[in-house]
């Protein structure tokens, strides 16, 4: 089996298109076709990246020997079966964006979380109000 097929079992197995495998990657969709299709041969630094996105080994992608899938290590492990599937799908997502993107999404949670401070802030200075209206 050759690179450009092992690439293309790598993006199946994660259950990606090749434009969404490329969009993870930060790999232009041009270079990903011509990799699969044997057109060129990746550059080192695409297939670390594809590797490390993936989830599957840098030996298995190069060489087609040992495991498919990168070996865990204690760290990571313990880090992924705390992620729901809901927290793991943003994370996909958030890696598939841009930089400036990642940066507004960024942005906006922190916005959120300080308008929910607020509100309870609000909250807590009305309840306190409240019993002090009542109490007097």
């Amino acid at each position: 089996m050759g690179i450009e097929n092992r690439i293309r079992l790598a993006i199946e197995l994660s259950n990606l298109s090749l434009k969404d495998a490329a969009m993870l990657c930060e790999i232009p969709y041009s270079s990903l076709q011509n990799w699969v299709s044997g057109a060129r041969d990746p550059r080192s630094d695409a297939l670390i990246s594809l590797a490390s996105h993936l989830g599957v080994s840098i030996d298995w992608l190069l060489t087609g020997q040992g495991p498919i899938r990168r070996t865990h290590t204690p760290e990571s492990a313990v880090l992924e079966s705390r992620l729901s599937p809901a927290e793991d799908s943003l994370i996909t997502l958030f890696r598939s964006v841009n930089e400036d993107d990642r940066l507004h999404i960024k942005n906006i949670i922190l916005e959120r979380k300080r308008f929910r401070e607020l509100e309870q802030r609000i909250h807590d200075i009305d309840r306190l109000l409240s019993n002090h209206i009542t109490s007097n």
